[in-house]
This record gives structure tokens, sequence and C-alpha cells, in this order.
């Protein structure tokens, strides 16, 4: 069959037939996007990211390279830009691979303000032989991120500011990736006026805990804290404050805390599965993400 094709894509069947040697059947779901978020959505993206194909999606490997393209590719769908004068949405660090899109404001006077959203993508590979596939840790993030950023995409009015979809790679690395974005000069000098970071949906707290979503960082912002609250109560989710000083420098969202703005944590906590091999995704509550 390859005889009959030309050399670019005689070399890139190969490199296709490459891949799926190596990692085994790598189911793709569709790139287009489509009105509403589903739990069949979240659950796709989930069951993508968290096959054993990947492998744990580990810094530097080859499953982490394919999460990486196929959230290029939903921020392409989405008609999201790179970052600043990228021309790419993958900025490339020693340790691994941030993924920046930008969703640009509608109006012109508060389109350099940017908020930004993020959710790590990377998760430990293997721990002591075993495989970690890292469904809740983060691959409920990442799906959480994505279909934020599709249905603001498709939005007919955008948002005034421009928002910033960041999905961090090294998290489990001392949170490298997103110090490492945050420390670039363009990123230093921009006009970040707030950070949701997500890890961790769609489980029960401690296993008992059901439908309760806690975020930190709301200390200093009442007003904000009882708009969250208020949104939880209308879709019935109960959002629970919680002090930054109890949970520690634990989330990509700490890369900003210097800053004077809100830098907002959103997880369901912990559970019994974490950074275990049995953290699969037909245990999420893809309702609840």
């Amino acid at each position: 069959m390859f005889s009959q094709i030309n050399k670019p894509t005689k070399l890139v069947g190969v490199i296709l037939l490459i891949s799926f040697a190596a990692t085994g059947c790598i189911r793709i779901p569709s790139a287009h996007p489509a009105a509403g978020i589903s739990s069949t959505e979240l659950a796709s993206h989930v069951n993508f990211l968290a096959q054993p194909a990947l492998k744990g999606r580990k810094p530097g490997t080859h499953g982490s390279r394919i999460a990486r393209n196929y959230i290029v590719d939903r921020f392409k769908s989405y008609g999201l830009v790179p970052w600043g004068r990228e021309k790419d949405y993958v900025q490339s660090f020693g340790y691994g691979n941030n993924i920046i899109g930008v969703l640009q404001g509608s109006d012109t006077n508060l389109s350099s303000e940017f908020v930004l959203v993020s959710a790590h993508y990377d998760h430990l590979g293997k721990d002591h032989g075993k495989l970690c596939l890292g469904a809740a840790d983060n691959a409920s993030g990442v799906a959480g991120l994505l279909e934020m950023a599709k249905q603001m995409s498709l939005y007919e009015q955008r948002p005034k500011r421009s928002v910033v979809f960041a999905a961090f790679d090294s998290e489990e690395m001392m949170l490298l990736g997103s110090f490492v974005f945050s420390c670039r000069p363009d990123v230093e000098k921009a006009r970040i006026v707030a950070v949701l970071n997500m890890d961790i949906l769609g489980r029960d707290f401690m296993d008992v805990v059901q439908n309760t979503l806690f975020v930190t960082g709301t200390e200093q912002y009442p007003a904000l804290r009882e708009q969250i609250f208020r949104s939880g109560t209308n879709a019935g989710v109960d959002v629970r404050p919680v002090g930054t000083d109890l949970i520690g420098p634990r989330g990509d969202h700490v890369a900003f805390e210097q800053r004077p703005i809100p830098c907002m944590f959103f997880s369901s906590g912990m559970y019994g599965d974490y950074h275990k091999p049995t953290d699969t995704p037909e245990k999420l509550n893809y309702t609840a993400i």
C-alpha cells in the first residue's frame, strides 16, 4: 500500500504505525466542539488521558506527548491562540512542556487583562513498578479545563477579559511547570487579575463526603466567595471554604500567590486511591464534575 503514496505521507504512516505498536490501541475522541458541557464529554477526556496506553503521563514520556497533542488539538478546535508572541501552544522547559491557549477578550479596554484557568496534565507514570493512570489526579481537572474552554469559545458574546487556559506539566515535580511559566518576563509583566486552578475533581472526600467541592484562596475576597457559594448552591454542589494555610503549597496556583489577586484552588479533596494504580476513570462522578 505504501508504494502508491508519496514519501512525506509514507513517513507519516510509518510514524503512526510505530506509535500504535509502541503504545497499544489509542482511542481518540472527536475534537469537534459541540455546545453544552455533558458528563459524557467529560468522561471521554478522562478516559483518553487515563487510558493504560498513555502509561500515566509522566513528563518526558511518549504518553505525555500523546496527552499533549490531544490537548493542543482541542485548543486549536476551540479557536484559542498561543500565549503572547509564541507561535505554538507548547512551551518547553528542561523537565516538561506546558500547554497555553488564550481566548481573546471582547472588550478592547479589558482584553489586555487575563484570568488564568489551570489544571496539570502530568502524573506519576509508574510507582513501585505499578502503573498509576491518574484519572482524578488530574485527568479530571484537564477535562474540566477543556470543557470550560470549549463552552466559553462558543459563547455568542465572549468574556470582556482574555482567558488563559493553562495545562501545566511537572506539577508532580514540585509544581515546576507552573513556576516556570510564572517566571517568564512576559508573564511577570502581564495583567493577570485572577487564577483558578483545578486539581482532583469528581471523587468523594476521604471516600465519604459526597458532592462537595472545596475552595481555597477566597479569604480576602468575601464578595467573590459569596458568589462562588451561590453558584454552587444553584448547581446543587456543596461548596466549602478552606483556609490556604491549611492546604499549604499544594497546587499550581501557588506559583501566582505572591500577586495581590485571588488565587483559588478548586478540589474535591483527598481520596483513598490518591497516587495509586486504583485511581481509574470509572470511579469518577462526572455529573459532579
